[in-house]
């Protein structure tokens, strides 16, 4: 019988492992991804950290830090995968729902989550304003948001216990 040492698991660190191990390992989309556009339709591993990375740096920079939750909400698409990869490089807790739950059901959430950052796109917009329960500096426009230049910012990988 073979005993595994037990690692623990971080969705920035697995994919920082795979990208050292594969850092020329295409990655194809069938699109481009709104948040990611610098990765185009065709990125490696090695690309895509980066690009985590800087994504993190944004988020760091608007005020998310290690512990606090961070709602995804936002279109269905590859890219918010990438992103909770970016925000456990934050040492923050990723919350990935539905785009297609009405505000009322995300309301909730905010509720037991006890104030969560929420990420959204062009999809969820208009049902993110309509949260009853969460201050709109709490709200982050993952579109507007990643366009604004990170002159030079940057931040460490933070990891929970």
């Amino acid at each position: 019988m073979t005993i595994k040492k037990y690692e623990p698991l971080n969705l920035y660190t697995n994919f920082k492992n795979a990208a050292e191990r594969y850092p020329e390992m295409p990655i194809h989309f069938d699109e481009e991804l709104v948040t990611f556009p610098e990765l185009g339709l065709h990125t490696t591993y090695k690309k895509c950290e980066e690009a985590i990375i800087q994504k993190a740096a944004h988020l760091h920079r608007f005020g998310v830090r290690k512990e606090e939750k961070v709602i995804v909400y936002k279109s269905a698409k590859f890219d918010s995968y990438v992103l909770a990869v970016a925000i456990s490089y934050l040492g923050a807790v990723p919350i990935m729902v539905s785009p297609h739950l009405p505000a009322s059901t995300i309301d909730i959430f905010v509720n037991r989550l006890d104030q969560p950052w929420l990420l959204f796109d062009s999809e969820t917009s208009e049902k993110s304003h309509q949260l009853n329960n969460l201050p709109d500096a709490r709200l982050i426009n993952a579109e507007q948001l990643f366009k604004a230049p990170l002159d030079g910012y940057t931040c460490e990988q933070e990891e929970l216990p």
